[in-house]
């Protein structure tokens, strides 16, 4: 119990010392919002959703050929040596895991932690078919992106107007 109560201690004071270097340093404590919006953005906005469905199911057809085992990627940091040969489109989102399920499911996480997003994209024809288990995040995901490619977000969570936000950003900050 003691050990419970420095642990608790010790975090409280980690907070309040970040925030006050925030509060000195004139930078916003909670500046982290502004990279988590722009790599929602940039998911969801900026990112050719066909080419990302191709680019991850070309990891589905490697897992299933046995080229590439069905089992989480860290990419950030530090990546195991298998993500070296990742299609570019999904590096280039800069996410912090990939898990490549057997059966060919593959799931992008663009951030985890305590703000989990990003995309979920299944094998041609899983769509007739109930996904397999261990899918956290609903049936196929949160918001359909194209056939075969969900995105999912910790912000749909008990949040009824989320969708409403996802729709404007996407309208506003769409490819050009």
């Amino acid at each position: 119990m003691r050990v419970v109560g420095g642990v608790i201690v010790v975090l409280i004071l980690a907070g309040f010392a970040i925030a006050v270097y925030h509060f000195l340093s004139g930078v916003p404590l909670f500046s982290i919002v502004g990279p988590l919006r722009r790599a929602r953005i940039n998911l969801l906005c900026k990112t050719d959703h066909q080419v990302l469905l191709e680019a991850c199911r070309e990891l589905s057809r490697r897992e299933a050929s046995g080229e590439l085992k069905a089992k989480r990627y860290h990419v950030y940091p530090p990546p195991d040596p298998e993500v070296s040969t990742f299609p570019r489109t999904i590096l280039d989102l800069k996410p912090s895991t990939v898990t490549v399920d057997p059966g060919g499911v593959v799931m992008v996480a663009v951030v985890g932690g305590l703000d989990h997003f990003g995309v979920i994209a299944y094998p041609e024809g899983i769509e007739d078919i109930a996904p397999p288990p261990g899918i956290e995040f609903g049936a196929y995901g949160d918001r359909k992106l194209i056939e075969g490619l969900w995105y999912y977000d910790d912000g749909y969570d008990n949040n009824p107007k989320y969708d409403k936000k996802i729709s404007a950003w996407m309208e506003k900050y769409k490819k050009e």
